[in-house]
């Protein structure tokens, strides 16, 4: 899938261009980096009942970018018995 990137991907950058490779030797900031990068993408995929994406959904929307959707509905045909992806903090949105 073109222009979709993993962390794999964003680790071989960082080695090859020498910008703190070893951020990945730390689960805690390598979530916090993904969690940014999700964050300023322009198409957020997010997991279903994940506190995770709850985090990157609710600092999309704080930023005016609610462009997201269930990685569970564009992975599979039929979704419709499967968890929605739905607002769990307090306020909602």
């Amino acid at each position: 899938m073109p222009d979709l990137y993993v962390t794999s991907d964003v680790q071989a950058f960082a080695e090859n261009n020498k910008f703190g490779a070893d951020i990945f030797n730390n689960n805690f900031a390598t979530s916090f980096l993904e969690q940014e990068i999700c964050c300023l993408a322009k198409v957020f995929l997010g997991s279903p009942l994940s506190s995770w994406t709850q985090s990157v959904m609710f600092d999309r929307v704080a930023r005016g970018n609610s462009q997201h959707s269930s990685l569970l509905e564009v992975l599979f045909k039929d979704s419709s018995t499967l968890p929605k992806l739905t607002w769990y903090f307090p306020e909602g949105v």
